[in-house]
């Protein structure tokens, strides 16, 4: 699929979906959980940094401005930016509400064509955006080129080798061939629409990021299931939070295997 074509049908199944991003924050199933703890993992990270008051930071992908708002509360200036309309409608309705919107200037725009000039920002983020770009080569480069020197970036990617892909034979990546070969005769029958979601290898990410000029400081995994057999579910969300907390446990600890086979891979890099 062509990047333009790429680009609207991820306009349109988030513009479809936006009320779900929003209300993703506050379910508590354990699919939703993930999120949040993926939210708080990027926050406490960036506290680690340490940035000094009216630092300007890029959220890329920012979606209904959560993780924004928390950025400007810390009081960091933020261009949030996205691709989708009503993301951005969202976005910008938090801030007001919050009484934050002086700190934080929503705008439609895309990662490939940042309209910044160099050396704009000392931080971005880019949490949940790479599964849904058909190429990581100009986005990164982009958000090389609008760091300042020694700016960092937080960067998250999904997991081709999670576990519980890795477990359901219906995404193990060792039958990708044969998925994508299915795949293709569907589309070329009409039964079956592109996908514009791309799942990558931890490897994959690390490499765009030292192709764009960014040394990467610190990496982990995040995220054991929901687990499913064939796409059924298999077990209570209460017991999913249970396993999926006991084997973060582990890859914190560094265990084998463990460390590199959580759904999310979460990248701090500097420019």
């Amino acid at each position: 699929m062509a990047g333009n074509e790429h680009q609207k049908v991820v306009n349109a199944h988030f513009g479809s979906t936006a009320s779900h991003w929003k209300q993703i924050y506050g379910r508590n199933n354990l699919y939703s959980i993930l999120y949040q703890e993926r939210r708080n993992i990027v926050l406490s990270t960036i506290d680690e940094l340490g940035l000094r008051p009216g630092a300007r930071v890029l959220d890329v992908g920012c979606g209904p401005g959560l993780i924004s708002l928390a950025l400007a509360e810390r009081g960091y200036l933020v261009h949030a930016i996205d691709t989708v309309p009503t993301m951005i409608s969202m976005a910008r309705q938090l801030a007001a509400e919050s009484n934050l919107g002086n700190r934080i200037r929503n705008t439609i725009c895309d990662i490939r064509y940042l309209g910044f000039a160099d050396n704009s920002f000392d931080l971005s983020i880019v949490v949940g955006v790479t599964e849904w770009l058909d190429s990581l080569d100009r986005p990164i480069s982009e958000i090389r080129r609008v760091l300042k020197p020694g700016g960092s970036v937080i960067i998250t990617g999904d997991n081709t080798w999670s576990l519980h892909f890795v477990l359901d034979p219906r995404w193990n990546p060792m039958f990708s061939i044969p998925r994508a070969l299915a795949r293709g005769m569907l589309r070329r029958l009409g039964l079956r629409r592109s996908s514009c979601y791309h799942l990558r290898t931890n490897h994959q990410l690390d490499s765009a990021l030292r192709g764009a000029g960014f040394s990467i400081i610190r990496r982990m995994t995040f995220g054991f299931g929901p687990f499913s057999f064939f796409n059924k579910k298999l077990f209570s969300d209460s017991l999913g939070l249970k396993i999926h907390r006991s084997l973060q446990c582990l890859a914190n600890r560094n265990w084998p295997v463990l460390r590199s086979t959580g759904h999310v891979y979460i990248a701090l890099a500097r420019s």
